[in-house]
């Protein structure tokens, strides 16, 4: 038997024993032996890199051949873990899911209006959790919009679907708002329904800053 059979034997024979050895010596000399690991791997980086993609590539093949002559058998196992763990499993899926749906909604939020979830919260406790115009509930969901200047790019409120697009189809603009309240005002009036929105003063307070009113003139 040559010398690399000996070792090979041995080694086999002796296995349990010699990694046992090895932990134990590793654990009682842990800065010798990270010395001695980072010196050889700085003195052989070449090497090192090279033993480091044989081995990737080594592993990543034998894995897959694994996997290969165990597909059926891993299948098996996978369904029967399943079976016996069904509704930890649901649930431990579905707050996955929370968790993941609440980090996109965060990111498209933070990207879209360049607003902080901690932001987006401050303005949801400052609304009482209601649209900022028509005092809605919010769903916090796709009915729920944050509304901002299209030109400067800040933040003004939170907003239901309705209001939000309300604003948009009147160009932001306070003037087509304030046409669009006379219009209104002048046919309630004249149909006689009510006089509750004649002129008068609106008082505006969007989400708790605002300290003022606006006098609104009777439609000539």
């Amino acid at each position: 038997m040559d010398k690399q059979a000996y070792k090979k034997a041995y080694y086999q024979a002796n296995k349990e024993q010699l990694i046992a050895y090895s932990a134990a010596y590793e654990k009682a000399h842990v800065e010798r032996t990270n010395q001695r690991k980072k010196a050889w791997h700085e003195a052989h980086k070449e090497q090192a890199h090279q033993h480091e993609k044989e081995y990737r590539e080594r592993t990543k093949e034998q894995r897959r051949l694994y996997l290969e002559a165990n597909k059926e058998r891993r299948a098996q196992v996978r369904k029967a873990h399943y079976e016996a763990n069904r509704e930890r499993l649901l649930q431990e899926g579905k707050a996955r899911y929370e968790v993941r749906k609440a980090s996109v909604e965060a990111y498209q939020i933070a990207k879209a209006y360049n607003i902080t979830m901690d932001s987006w919260n401050a303005l949801y406790e400052q609304q009482d959790g209601c649209c900022a115009i028509c005092q809605t509930p919010l769903d916090c969901g796709k009915n729920t919009h944050v509304d901002h200047c299209h030109e400067s790019g800040t933040v003004r409120g939170l907003l239901c679907s309705n209001c939000n697009s309300g604003i948009g189809l009147l160009s932001d603009s306070p003037d087509m708002v304030l046409r669009a309240y006379h219009y209104l005002c002048h046919w309630t009036a004249t149909t006689g329904e009510t006089e509750e929105h004649q002129s008068g003063s609106i008082y505006l307070d969007i989400n708790g800053v605002g300290d003022w009113s606006l006098q609104v003139q009777e439609m000539k």
